[in-house]
């Protein structure tokens, strides 16, 4: 995450922690910490809104763990259905291909080339 943003998500989520809806989970290593996921749950879905895995735990199966918790959370509590959301061919997208989740739809980001 680009450091501009850490303050406005470190505020934004001290708000949401406090909300039901909102499901906050810290992966362990060895009792270290290694990895953060969120779920947002409603009545009808769930949504694996964030995550991250510091660098020093990555390919371990951190995230993989992250994304099959939140998932058993969400139908634990009657979700009809769970979206996440990842860049197209990353490993996350892989990790929730993985877990059975498949791509729904692709959203293209457009920039002019100043160049031309």
């Amino acid at each position: 995450m680009p450091s501009f943003l850490l303050e406005g998500v470190a505020q934004n989520n001290a708000v949401l922690y406090s909300l039901p809806e909102w499901t906050f989970y810290l992966a362990l290593v060895n009792h270290e910490p290694a990895g953060v996921g969120v779920l947002f749950c409603n009545e009808k879905g769930g949504n694996l809104a964030a995550a991250s895995t510091l660098p020093t735990f990555r390919q371990k199966g951190v995230q993989s763990a992250l994304i099959q918790q939140r998932i058993q959370h969400a139908q634990e509590i009657g979700c009809k259905w769970i979206v996440g959301q990842a860049s197209y061919g990353s490993v996350s997208q892989r990790n929730m291909e993985r877990a059975g989740m498949r791509v729904a739809y692709t959203k293209a980001i457009w920039v002019r080339d100043e160049s031309l």
